[in-house]
């Protein structure tokens, strides 16, 4: 299961961890165990904060994970189930399959495929498949237009 953990350190042994040198070594530590697809660090709540994308195995190895964050920087940790952008086409398809009325929408829609030929950008998190319900071609309202970069 996808999780995002949020590590947030302590002041005083955030501090001495990285006048010690240790907070690298720490951070190495757990990366080597858990192998994150993305890490980001910042403020949260006026204290250093980690922010960890990885799979977690097993829920009966949050203790292990969490416990050198706890000791060594006496970090409040978190764990939340999280999902990517395939995830959520995946759970839309599904739910529009399971709720949808017979004929509402017409026959059902062939699953759009992940990013489509505009690219993230531009693909509702539904495939488009709401535009039909709102009489319109347009995958997303004027408002919620993704912005792109």
């Amino acid at each position: 299961m996808r999780v995002l953990m949020t590590v947030q350190m302590d002041t005083e042994k955030g501090n001495k961890a990285i006048k010690d040198n240790a907070l690298p070594g720490i951070l190495k530590a757990a990366f080597d165990r858990i192998k994150p697809e993305a890490a980001y660090f910042g403020a949260s709540d006026g204290m250093r904060t980690g922010f960890l994308v990885f799979d977690l195995k097993e829920p009966s190895d949050i203790p292990a994970i969490a416990e050198p964050f706890f000791q060594q920087l006496g970090a409040k940790v978190a764990f939340e189930p999280v999902m990517d952008f395939a995830d959520v086409q995946a759970v839309c398809r599904s739910t529009l399959q399971l709720t949808r009325p017979a004929g509402l929408l017409g026959p059902p829609t062939a699953p759009a495929e992940p990013h489509g030929a505009a690219g993230p950008a531009q693909d509702p998190p539904c495939g488009g498949q709401f535009a039909a319900a709102r009489g319109s071609s347009r995958p997303w309202p004027a408002a919620a237009a993704p912005r792109t970069r």
